[in-house]
C-alpha cells in the first residue's frame, strides 16, 4: 500500500488548485481504483493466461491467490496444475480451503474433460508422440554425455540406455501393427476329434447278433458267414482294447494321486 499513497499524493498535487488544501473526498474514487489495483498485482482469483503449472502452485502456496473467491473452473485449473505437481487430494483441500470431496469432484471432472475416443486418427498421433518422445529422450541423453569431463562408464550407461530406449520402441510399434514380426515356428501335437456317435460295444454286439439271427434264418451264404465270423472277432478285439485303456487310465492316475 506504499506505492499507492505516493501515487496518491502525486495525484493530490497535481490536482492542487490554487492553494486549496488537498480534500481526502476528491482522491476516494482514485483510492479505490488504486485497491483494484493491488489486487490485481497481488493476489487473485483469477489463473494468469500463460503461466506454467508450477508459476500457478507458486502462487497458490505464496499465498497470492483469493481461494476463497475462486469460481470452479478457475479452481479446477489450481486443482490441475497441483495434482500435476504431486499434490495429494487432502494437501490440495488444506491449500485451496475446499473439503476433499470437493478435490475428489473436481479431479472427476478433469478425467472427464481429458478423457479421449478410440479413433484411426487418436492411434495415429499418439504413434507419431512416442516416436518424437523417444527421439528427444535419445537426443537429450546423449547431449548429457558429450561433455569433456564425463566418465566413460556415464557415457557407456547412457548409450545402453539409448540402445534401451529405440529397443523398446520397436517391441511396442510391432505390437501396433507399425511395424513386421518375424513368422514364428510352431511344433506341436496335433488330436482332431470327430463329433461322430460311435457305437459302445455292446451295442455292436447287439447288431451283431441280430444280423446273425437273420442270416441262420435266410438261405445258406458262405461269403456272408465268413463276413460275420470277421466281424464277431473284430468286435471282442475292440471290446478287450477298450479294457486295457481304461485299465490304463485308471493306473495312471494312481500313480499322479500318489505323487500329490
Amino acid at each position: 500500500m506504499a506505492r499507492a499513497s505516493v501515487i496518491v499524493r502525486k495525484w493530490a498535487v497535481s490536482h492542487h488548485v490554487a492553494g486549496r488544501p488537498f480534500r481526502h473526498e476528491e482522491a476516494k474514487g482514485h483510492n479505490k481504483i488504486m485497491n483494484k489495483t493491488e489486487s490485481v498485482n497481488g493476489s487473485t482469483d483469477i489463473p494468469s493466461p500463460g503461466r506454467s503449472p508450477s508459476d500457478l502452485v507458486d502462487d497458490i502456496v505464496a499465498g497470492l491467490v483469493h481461494v476463497k473467491s475462486l469460481s470452479k473452473p478457475n479452481r479446477a485449473v489450481y486443482v490441475e496444475a497441483l495434482s500435476g505437481e504431486g499434490y495429494g487430494p487432502s494437501e490440495m483441500a488444506k491449500l485451496l480451503r475446499v473439503t476433499s470431496k470437493t478435490i475428489g469432484r473436481d479431479i472427476c471432472d478433469l478425467r472427464a474433460k481429458h478423457a479421449v475416443e478410440r479413433s484411426p486418427k487418436f492411434v495415429k498421433e499418439t504413434v507419431g508422440n512416442l516416436v518424437r518422445q523417444a527421439d528427444l529422450t535419445v537426443r537429450r541423453l546423449r547431449r548429457t554425455v558429450r561433455r569433456e569431463d564425463t566418465d566413460p562408464r556415464d557415457a557407456i550407461y547412457a548409450e545402453r540406455e539409448c540402445w534401451q530406449i529405440w529397443r523398446e520402441l520397436m517391441e511396442v510399434l510391432q505390437k501396433l501393427g507399425y511395424l513386421p514380426t518375424a513368422a514364428l515356428e510352431v511344433h506341436g501335437d496335433i488330436t482332431h476329434q470327430v463329433a461322430l456317435q460311435v457305437p459302445s460295444y455292446q451295442q455292436l454286439q447287439e447288431e451283431l447278433g441280430r444280423i446273425e439271427k437273420i442270416q441262420a434264418t435266410s438261405e445258406e451264404d458262405e461269403e456272408a458267414v465268413m463276413r460275420l465270423r470277421s466281424m464277431r472277432t473284430k468286435v471282442e478285439r475292440l471290446a478287450v482294447a477298450e479294457e486295457i485303456q481304461l485299465l490304463s487310465v485308471t493306473k495312471h492316475e494312481e500313480q499322479t494321486d500318489d505323487r500329490i
